[in-house]
């Protein structure tokens, strides 16, 4: 499981550089920065908080995830019984 300021650190700058498209296109369609700016601070700010926990709770198991201590010793066998 990775920290929680890891887990931050990546979400936070994910949010900025989606928060950077989504005020992009909203300028484009909207012709109204504030607007724009607002509407999309607003929605990533309450994805980000959405992001978090939803990364917290997949952290907790392991399905999924390939332990590389146990692949690499089945590679070891696998390569001395060749």
């Amino acid at each position: 499981m990775e920290t929680k300021s890891r887990t931050i650190s990546k979400i936070v700058i994910w949010r900025v550089l989606t928060l950077c498209v989504t005020v992009s296109v909203l300028q484009v369609y909207t012709n109204n920065f504030f607007l724009s700016s607002t509407i999309g601070i607003i929605d990533h700010s309450i994805c980000l908080v959405l992001h978090y926990f939803y990364e917290r709770f997949w952290g907790k198991y392991t399905w999924g995830i390939i332990d590389n201590d146990n692949n690499n010793e089945n590679l070891e066998i696998q390569t001395t019984v060749v």
